[in-house]
């Protein structure tokens, strides 16, 4: 595994081959399409390390490309890998200059002077080239798919977790039963827009997209990829269209986003300790930050907590307010969708 992250972190992975049945072509620094010369009937697009930091995702993916050149791993469909952040990555710091998480759906080209504006534009111009090369807005007969896998700064109640964005097309069965095949401990719902890479890819292409969270952020090298093989077993069943593995797992909880609390002024404080947990479930009335003339309060049904961070810059997201659902019918309800 170092080998082929040594090779990703020193801009070394052209040099990787693959077998005769796969077309490969590098559409930039870091981001594969392979093609299957005997046709597909699926696309589907994984990307790791849109944080520098979060490392587990990009040894996770780095393993699968392995598999594939080395013949150990079929591919059956059209795919895309992107490792994100190649900058950050090899400085081991979560971004540079900007959160790229919060540049898609065009917000780059306001930032097109910093290292994170420049790569997010890179990386929406080689989703589209793949799209566009396959044709797969019209062929109705492909279904696509798209999982951005991250890692969390702090640690987890539930430690790993699937974050669907808003969107106003029906997701499909099969794509929760590759979330279950995951044995994720809880899905999130958003219920609006924002600049992340999963929203960027649903909104714009109108397929599947989801964030998917494994584990906290660790040093390339000292990840417990153990702890993720269901996500990388379904996923290689995905690539190779062969059957998910049916999961055990029934203790799945399902929340969406009640409230973002967004970081306005420098007076912004958190009133959570830092070894706060994702997932806490705070008390009703509990004060969680205050800034001038503003006071954010957990209530009774938006008590539990994701992604706290005082750290983030001005008119960015500093935490997350959720509400339980009760299962995922109840969830997507609430937000006008239909699970088809």
């Amino acid at each position: 595994m170092h080998k082929i992250i040594s090779k990703l972190l020193n801009d070394g992975l052209q040099d990787i081959t693959f077998p005769i049945e796969i077309q490969a072509n590098w559409l930039a620094e870091g981001v594969l399409q392979l093609i299957p010369k005997v046709g597909f009937n699926q696309a589907i697009i994984v990307s790791a390390g849109i944080h520098g930091n979060e490392t587990a995702p990009v040894e996770l993916l780095a393993s699968l490309l392995l598999s594939l050149s080395k013949k150990k791993l079929f591919l059956r469909c059209a795919l895309l890998i992107i490792f994100g952040n190649l900058a950050a990555m090899r400085i081991g710091k979560r971004y540079i200059h900007y959160d790229m998480n919060r540049l898609f759906c065009g917000l780059c080209n306001s930032y097109l002077k910093s290292i994170e504006g420049l790569r997010a534009a890179v990386l929406e111009r080689t989703v589209n080239a793949f799209f566009n090369t396959l044709d797969l807005c019209n062929n109705h007969h492909i279904s696509v798919y798209h999982f951005d896998i991250h890692s969390t700064i702090r640690n987890s109640r539930f430690s790993q977790f699937a974050l669907i964005p808003y969107h106003i097309n029906a997701y499909n069965k099969f794509f929760f039963d590759f979330l279950k095949s995951c044995e994720l401990d809880a899905i999130v719902q958003h219920t609006v827009p924002n600049g992340t890479f999963s929203y960027y890819v649903s909104k714009r292409f109108g397929i599947q997209s989801c964030t998917l969270e494994l584990g906290t952020v660790q040093p390339f090298g000292q990840n417990a990829l153990y702890l993720f093989q269901a996500t990388e077993f379904a996923l290689k069943a995905l690539i190779s269209d062969n059957l998910l593995l049916e999961t055990t797992k029934t203790s799945l909880k399902f929340f969406t986003i009640k409230e973002s609390i967004i970081k306005t002024h420098s007076s912004f404080r958190l009133t959570l300790s830092s070894l706060v947990e994702n997932f806490t479930k705070l008390e009703s009335g509990q004060i969680i930050a205050y800034e001038k003339n503003q006071i954010w309060r957990a209530n009774d049904t938006a008590c539990w907590i994701l992604f706290p961070n005082p750290n983030v810059a001005l008119g960015l997201r500093a935490a997350l307010l959720l509400e339980e659902r009760l299962n995922i019918a109840d969830m997507y309800r609430k937000v006008d969708n239909i699970l088809t």
